[in-house]
């Protein structure tokens, strides 16, 4: 089965600075093979990134100024919310998404304690919502390919993941 054969995901980014214009450019990336798509984005700040939330309006993603007013009104509509936020705020965030029904990506390390860490495992196994931990080499053009070749079924079929 071919990649295109999926609806693309629906992705919702939170923040415009540091960390985040890279996942801007993998959901660009993944926009262009047709396998997400940026729905929304959470800015706290829109005076300070006037231009991003201007860019974002001008293709037609939904601008959020709080977490919590984005999690209300995508319910049912994002299937991802990408955090490449402060290291502090990951656990928190994490949980609060999956408690609302969203799946969550995060980068490395993926809290601050492991005591924090337990929580969104927990959280991940009792709403069933996916936490997942980005690692750099995942967005590698060659981890792509292998992905890419295991969606086409050129590796043999998919059994469980």
């Amino acid at each position: 089965m071919s990649a295109s054969a999926f609806e693309p995901v629906s992705i919702c980014l939170v923040g415009v600075s540091n960390f985040a214009q890279s996942h801007a450019g993998a959901i660009a990336q993944m926009e262009e093979e047709g396998l997400g798509k940026l729905t929304c984005a959470v800015v706290r700040s829109p005076e300070k990134y006037a231009d991003a939330v201007a860019e974002y309006k001008q293709r037609g993603v939904t601008v959020y100024h709080s977490y919590e007013e984005m999690l209300a009104a995508e319910q049912g509509h994002v299937e991802l919310i990408a955090l490449p936020i402060a290291i502090p705020d990951h656990a928190d965030l994490s949980i609060v998404g999956m408690e609302a029904g969203y799946h969550v990506l995060c980068e490395k390390p993926p809290a601050a304690t492991i005591e924090q860490l337990d929580g969104m495992i927990q959280t991940s196994e009792r709403t069933g919502n996916v936490c997942c931990i980005g690692f750099q080499n995942q967005s590698k053009s060659t981890v792509r390919a292998l992905k890419r070749a295991v969606c086409e079924g050129k590796l043999g079929t998919i059994d469980h993941i």
